[in-house]
This record gives C-alpha cells, structure tokens and sequence, in this order.
C-alpha cells in the first residue's frame, strides 16, 4: 500500500519537559537515534508518564520500523491524555503502520470528534480507509483534507493511490501532477506517479520518474522494484534484474521483488532458477503461482503450467496475470477459442494491457481474421517500448498520397520487413514516392523492390518525408483480408553479379540442389519451438540430391553433423548480407526450412519452398493448410504433436522422394 505514513499534527498542548526530556528531543532532532533513544529511556524508568518522553519514544519507534513498539508507547500516552487529538492521530499512524487498520480508522475518528476541520486528520483517515479496501470513501477522505488545505500536496498524492485502486489512471496521474507541482522533489510521490504510469502502459515514462525518485532517495526499495518492473516491460531483463536484487537487498523479504526476479529469470531464459526463486513465497503468497506458471511455461510445460494456475485463488491481486498466463499456455497447446476467451477475460479486468492486446491479435491472426488482429496488431508499440520516428505524421491509410512522400521503417525481425516490403509497390501506385528504413544487412537486396525511391540503413540519418508508416502497420493500412493480400512474386530479386559469382562458387549442377534452414536467430523468443537440430535433417541426406545449409551460424552441436556429412555443404561466414544469401538461393531448386527470415525471403523470391513448422505456428501460417496467401511457392509442414520433428521430417522426406523424381524426369 503506497501512502505517505506519518500525517501527524503538532500537538495541542505540551506540559514544561524536565532537561532530559528536552535533551532527548534535541538529539532526536538532531537524528542521533541512538542517544535519542537511550535519553527517552531513561526519562521513562523515572517518571513513566512523561508525555513528551512517550510519544518521543513511539516516534522514534516509529521512524525505525519497530511500528508494535510505536504503537505500545502511543497508546500509553493516550491512556494518559484521552483527550489529545495529536495524541491520537499519531497512535492512528502508527497503528496503520503495523497492519491495525480497523483499529487506526477508529482513532482517526475520535481525533476528528475533537478537531473536526484538521486536513491531515482526514487525509490519514482516508489512507486506512484504503487499507481496508474502502477506496471511494477512501478517496473522499482526501478530497475533504484538499477541500480544507488546497495546498496539501501530500492529500493529492494519497488522492492518485486511491484513484488508481479505482482504476481511474488518468484521473490518478493527474492527482500526483498536482501533489509534484506543489512538492516537486517528494521520491513517494515521483513513485506513486511511475506506478500509474507502468499501468498506463507507459513504462519509458515511469522509468524517468523513478530515476528521479532515487536520485533523491537511492534507498528507495518500492521505487528499485517498480524501476525493474519497468525495464522488464522494456525488454530490458539484465538491467531489471539488477534492480530487482537491489530492491531485496534493502528489504529481503520485499514479496512483490521475490515475485518480480522470478518473471525476471523466465525473462532470462533461466526457468529452473526462477522456480527455485519462487519456493520461498509459495507459503505465503499464492501469486507465486504465476512465477511457476511462466517458468514451466519457459519450460516447454504448458499443462503443468495450466495446473498451477489452476491452483491461483479467485482473490489474486494481479487476476489479468493469471487470465494472460492461462491463456499463453492454450494458445501454446493449439486450443485457440479456449485462448481468445481468456484473453479477453483479463482484458476486462485490465482494458490497457497491451500483452493481452498483442497476443490477442497473434490468435486472431492465426485464425484468419485479419481485420481485428490487425487492430490489436498495434499493441506491439506499448508491450516492446518501440519508439518510431514522431516527428512527422503518420499514415495509417487515411489520407491521399498523391505527391507525399513516405517513410516507412523497420521495427521487428528481419522477416518482418521481407514480408512487408510487398507494399512498397502498392504506395507507389496511390502517387506516394518511397523511402524504405531497414536493417543494414536488408539494405542491399531492398533496392530490388519496384519503385521503391530510396533505401537507406538504420545506421543512417532519419531521412526527409512527408509522412511515416512502420512497415509491420501496412497491412492495416491497407485494409489486408485474406483475399486482398498482395501476393504476387517474386517481389524482390537477387543482384546479377553475386548470383554469377554464387553459380561460380557451386560449380555444375549435376543434381537437384536443396537447401536446408534448421535455425534462426537463437534471441527470437520462440526459437526454442520453431528451430531444430540438424541431426533430424540426416534421412534426407541419403536421397539423390545435392545439399547446401543456407544459414549464417550453426552450433557445435550441428557442427559434428557437418564434419559427419561432408557432402552438405556450408557457405556460414560468406553470407555476409541476405544480398549474398539471396543470390545462393537463386542458384538452388528448393528450400526446405523452420520458420527463420530466410523462408521469407526465399518465397518473396518466388523460390520454391517448404516450411516447417511447429505446433502453435506464427500467426501468418494460418492453422490447418499446406499453403501460404503470402507466399504462393511456399508449402507447409505442421506438426501434430508438440515438439514431434521427427514426424515432420519424416513427411518432408516422402514429399521430397516425390520432388526428385519428378524433377529428374
């Protein structure tokens, strides 16, 4: 519970304080605790009823973290002075503190019989108000505090607390925007705001004010743990996981941290010790429930994963977690309509999650209804923290594009951009003139593209334009169904002078030549599903054909079946763009390959292709079909079971007997 904890008000009245009480309370000021501490002591073994020496003491308590202590000396004062309003809103505080809610609502109360008009007397009332779950009554506590004190910029931030438990995140931001500009350099109130805005989906904006809150309280362990939380969201584990460890070295048993460094370490691609991470919480906190869910999940174990989640209480703090997560695992064992629907539920509970968002378009998309996903296609800009250039206007199909020229940039993986460069001509054909933005190892094989006006490398300054688009958002502005894709190929071309190079390099073809892609780029979140070892590849290596690897990197695993089968060959380190790759697959008669950026590129040449692919496909696979509306060359190869290449291959190489021989003939 986020709240400033100490809205105490001066006291009412003070009787004349014997010199070591005054000491005690010089070194208190003077925050030498320790002496503080020893001096209040001492006035107490004398004279047991000092009120200055007692409620000295409870603050002192309080200030430490010993909040039953407080709560014992403050309610000895009290019992002495019934009647001091001070008295009993700070034994209200303190026995908030300490988890007494009901209790600390009810000496709010008895303060505010006796000073009706106090402003902090109503804030604290508000604040155990929503530790009781109460958070309209709550809310409307610190409106009364802001109705006596307009300037109370503390009653403003708890305000924004309350707010956001009602789910009102602008109306809550807008609160801490009014509780900085009064107190700009309040770390609470800079971390309250950075909370709301992580739930705002806003998480480069909550990062900047963090770093603003720890650089004036680096000790700040709520403000570490949400700082991780947000670098997590930015796909930033390394550094979240940095945070996170600072967090609980200051307050090791912090939960939320413990349960943030699990999904940090499945982040991390390190299951096993994010499920060892979590073995402390399950006592106490069914959320951990989730962290194992996420690592089983990492695991390749979604019905363990749909068992834990099973497991979850109805009263999870974080329901749109469990939906979400229940719904990661469906979609993983191919129920789609079970998936969508739990999707949807965490959705309602949680409108702006842009996770939810996202992996609802990738269903929505598998199943062919490109319009909606499309739509929520969109999320992608809030989960991954891609920021696109926002300095022009951008064209999402509304507007002419006679004589504008337009920009359009890469943002995702290699294929992304070779899938979605067919566009290109289609712009050109509304009157546009177009600058493509691509990665720099696209750059070369782009300027094949029809009409494309300019090509340049993220390297490269931001060229002029008049408008933007990013490349993966053409197909919603466009308008794309599944009978609208554009699919004529081949839409890209190899350059001459490497395919002859490339033709020199391979020699007389005197066989069928094949090319194989069993990996991709091991980052891609999902290659541990859709990449496979070489090994499986072998029964195809004793058909009649000649064998080329067409890919960058291989590992050593795959290296000793390189070093068994020297008859496949391996070009790995020449491949220095997809220019030279593109040129060696205009020299081959087929490729078969997992789903990498080479398939698209070899179905955007028009080579024939077989792809293979595993049982939760990438959405622009579509679900139970052997073609492709992307790629008319293209033929696909699904699992039926998860994990089961061996079926696959097994397919592939029937398929390929048949291929040979008709080619042979």
């Amino acid at each position: 519970m986020r709240h400033h904890p100490r809205q105490t008000i001066a006291p009412s009245s003070a009787r004349p304080a014997i010199n070591l009480t005054q000491q005690a309370q010089q070194a208190h000021r003077m925050n030498d605790l320790q002496r503080a501490e020893s001096l209040y002591r001492a006035v107490l073994r004398t004279s047991p009823r000092d009120l200055g020496a007692l409620a000295g003491l409870a603050t002192l308590c309080h200030q430490t973290g010993r909040h039953g202590e407080a709560v014992d000396f403050f309610g000895q004062a009290v019992k002495l002075n019934p009647r001091a309003a001070d008295l009993l809103a700070n034994l209200g505080v303190v026995l908030l503190a300490a988890g007494r809610a009901k209790e600390s609502l009810a000496r709010c109360d008895e303060a505010l019989a006796l000073l009706p008009r106090h402003p902090a007397l109503h804030d604290n009332r508000g604040n155990a108000l929503r530790s009781l779950g109460q958070f309209e009554d709550a809310l409307a506590a610190h409106d009364r505090a802001i109705e006596l004190s307009p300037d109370f910029a503390e009653a403003y931030d708890n305000r924004g607390v309350a707010l956001e438990h009602l789910g009102l995140f602008a109306e809550a931001l807008e609160a801490h925007g009014r509780a900085l500009a009064l107190r700009p350099d309040s770390p609470r109130t800079l971390h309250n705001r950075a909370a709301v805005l992580l739930r705002l989906s806003r998480p480069r904006d909550a990062l900047i004010s963090l770093d603003r809150a720890l650089a004036l309280s680096p000790k700040f362990p709520e403000a570490l743990h949400n700082r991780g939380v947000a670098l997590l969201k930015l796909r930033r584990p390394i550094e979240a996981l940095e945070a996170v460890d600072q967090a609980l070295a200051i307050k090791p048993d912090y939960r939320q941290a413990l349960r943030s460094r699990g999904m940090v370490l499945v982040e991390l691609h390190r299951p096993e010790e994010a499920l060892v991470a979590c073995e402390a919480l399950l006592a106490s906190d069914d959320s951990a429930l989730q962290v194992r869910a996420a690592a089983l999940m990492e695991m390749n174990r979604p019905e363990d994963a749909i068992k834990e989640l099973e497991q979850a209480v109805s009263g999870d703090d974080d329901p749109a977690t469990v939906w979400t997560l229940r719904a990661q695992a469906l979609h993983k064992l191919g129920q789609f309509d079970e998936a969508l629907s739990c999707y949807r539920k965490a959705l309602e509970v949680e409108p702006n999650n842009p996770v939810c968002q996202w992996n609802l378009s990738n269903i929505e998309l598998t199943q062919g209804n490109l319009v909606d996903g499309w739509r929520w296609y969109e999320a992608r800009w809030a989960m991954d923290g891609l920021v696109p250039p926002v300095d022009r206007p951008p064209w999402l199909g509304e507007g002419k594009l006679t004589g504008k020229t337009i920009l359009l940039h890469c943002e995702q993986g290699y294929g992304d951009t070779i899938q979605f460069s067919r566009y290109v001509p289609l712009l050109v054909a509304k009157g546009a003139k177009v600058i493509l933005r691509v990665q720099p190892a696209l750059r070369d094989l782009m300027s094949s593209l029809p009409g494309v006006s300019c090509v340049v490398d993220t390297d490269q300054p931001l060229p002029v334009s008049d408008l933007y688009c990013p490349v993966a958002s053409l197909p919603l502005a466009m308008g794309t169904t599944l009978k609208s894709i554009p699919a004529e190929v081949p839409y890209l071309a190899a350059d001459p002078d490497s395919m002859s190079r490339w033709s020199k390099k391979l020699g007389e073809r005197t066989l069928p030549r094949v090319g194989f892609v069993v990996s991709g780029n091991p980052q891609h979140r999902n290659d541990r599903n859709r990449s496979m070892p070489l090994v499986l590849m072998e029964p195809l290596l004793q058909l009649n054909a000649e064998f080329v690897l067409v890919q960058q990197a291989i590992d050593e695993r795959d290296r000793a079946i390189l070093e068994r089968h020297r008859e496949l060959r391996f070009f790995g380190p020449e491949l220095k763009s997809f220019s030279d790759t593109a040129a060696l697959l205009s020299q081959i008669d087929l490729l078969i390959s997992v789903d990498t950026s080479v398939a698209h590129l070899a179905g955007a040449l028009g080579k024939t292709t077989w792809i293979m692919l595993p049982l939760t496909p990438d959405w622009r696979w579509l679900l139970n079909r052997e073609d492709s509306p992307w790629y008319p060359t293209a033929r696909l190869f699904r699992q039926m079971e998860r994990g089961d290449w061996p079926w696959v291959v097994n397919g592939v190489r029937d398929a390929l007997e048949a291929y040979l021989r008709i080619i042979s003939s």
